[in-house]
């Protein structure tokens, strides 16, 4: 009965359709349920290798699950399609930070921001990242620039700058 029950339930995105791997997908990162997610867009990239937002959503779900190599592999074949896709630039560099090349990392970031200066979650993980490596000047004006973008994010952005602020004056 196990296995019977174990092979029904890998058995439905067999025989999903693309449009309906990708919705159900959809509904399993709203509910932050990243792992089974993961498994829907693999089998959408099987079906269709060239989609960029799928290549782009597997680059998510692999580093929301902390496989920062694959979600490097994803986005650099999303870059090999679309050299200038900021999302994949940004999401590369975040997994190049992970991987131990900041540098490399904000870099990348960066490049991002040049080509879509008005995104708020590529300045806000730039000042995480600047935040990470020490850099708290830097970090407090993407926090500021990303604010700025989105104020209905402010709260989010309000309690970053408070961790900014206890890790640049740790004796306040």
């Amino acid at each position: 009965m196990c296995i019977y029950r174990a092979s029904r339930e890998k058995a439905p995105d067999q025989n999903m359709n693309l449009g309906q791997l990708k919705k159900q997908g959809r509904k399993l990162i709203e509910n932050k349920e990243y792992r089974r997610a993961l498994r829907l867009y693999e089998r959408a990239v099987s079906v269709n290798p060239q989609d960029l937002k799928i290549l782009d959503v597997l680059g998510f779900l692999c580093y929301m699950t902390g496989s920062f190599e694959d979600a490097a592999e994803y986005c650099e074949r999303s870059l090999e399609i679309k050299s200038d896709n900021p999302y994949s630039l940004k999401g590369l560099g975040l997994c190049r930070v992970e991987m131990n090349r900041a540098q490399e990392g904000i870099a990348l970031i960066q490049e991002a921001i040049e080509i879509d200066p008005e995104v708020f979650d590529a300045h806000f993980d730039l000042a995480v990242v600047y935040m990470k490596t020490e850099q708290y000047e830097k970090a407090r004006q993407h926090f500021e620039k990303a604010i700025t973008i989105d104020p209905n994010r402010s709260r989010e952005v309000n309690r970053a700058l408070s961790r900014l602020e206890r890790l640049s004056n740790p004796s306040s």
